[in-house]
């Protein structure tokens, strides 16, 4: 067998994947009845209250826009989320973190039509201000509280790790935490030297907790989380989506949350996180 039907091979085996997906899609879709509500998959970066809190004005504004109840819905860790995305296409709209959405993309045709209007998203390392440690080198022999290992944030740190190198389970211990939240509160009750959280969710702490505590490092910055849609959400509602969460007239809605509104997005905007799809596969 040849280079070319090696290829053709290939080509004829990711069509039928596709097939196999669009399938799956319509046949959801014929399985969604007009009065059910459509779920909004949100990640599950903090506690479920906080998340409803946070995007219930959101869901709010689909519903009125689109005539039908929208359902916030989360997970509790961020495998189960992704599963609940390719696996059991659970939800009708997503916003997923970054490394997430192209693999969504790949595997169940769900995609991005807007993204925040924000600064991009950065990992940061953080200290207790009193703390003598001043940069990720000095975590050598230390303990790191963090998001579980399919966050963005996770995958952020790590890579600057293998740099310096620092080897997680052998030159620094990483602690497992539920939200970003409870890793900020790792170095409070002092269970971890150091926290690895979101940049945004960090300067929405307690201006107590910012006093106190402080950056020694950042990762590169990557592209904002998209809201993405499912195939089988109908072309003209999800055209609806799009145009009210772009908007300008909602960005109101948004201001809680640290968005000057929201931008039309697509595919092409997370390419840059590609080097994320082999670490994701081999974790699923």
């Amino acid at each position: 067998m040849n280079f070319r039907d090696n290829k053709l091979i290939k080509t004829l085996v990711f069509t039928a994947i596709c097939a196999a997906n669009l399938f799956a899609a319509l046949a959801h879709a014929a399985n969604k009845k007009p009065e059910e509500p459509y779920i909004f998959g949100v990640l599950p970066a903090l506690s479920t209250n906080q998340l409803i809190k946070s995007f219930a004005p959101v869901a709010n504004l689909l519903s009125i826009s689109l005539g039908r109840p929208v359902r916030i819905e989360t997970a509790p860790d961020f495998k189960t989320f992704l599963s609940r995305i390719i696996d059991e296409k659970r939800y009708d709209i997503i916003l997923p973190p970054p490394h997430f959405y192209l693999l969504t993309h790949t595997k169940a045709n769900y995609e991005a039509i807007a993204r925040a209007d924000t600064e991009h998203m950065q990992a940061v390392i953080v200290v207790n201000q009193n703390s003598p440690l001043q940069s990720m080198e000095d975590l050598r022999g230390k303990k790191l509280s963090i998001i579980d290992s399919f966050a963005l944030v996770a995958l952020l740190v790590k890579q600057q790790l293998s740099q310096i190198p620092l080897h997680p389970g052998k030159d620094i211990e990483l602690i497992e935490t539920p939200t970003h939240d409870a890793a900020l509160f790792a170095i409070t009750n002092h269970t971890a030297d150091a926290a690895a959280v979101i940049k945004v969710i960090y300067e929405r702490s307690t201006v107590n907790f910012l006093q106190n505590t402080r950056i020694i490092a950042k990762s590169d910055p990557v592209q904002t989380s998209p809201i993405a849609v499912a195939p089988w959400i109908p072309s003209d509602e999800r055209e609806r989506i799009q145009k009210t969460l772009v908007s300008p007239k909602n960005n109101y809605i948004f201001k809680h949350l640290k968005w000057s509104g929201m931008l039309q997005a697509s595919t092409e905007d997370y390419r840059s996180l590609e080097w994320a799809l082999p670490l994701l596969e081999n974790e699923r």
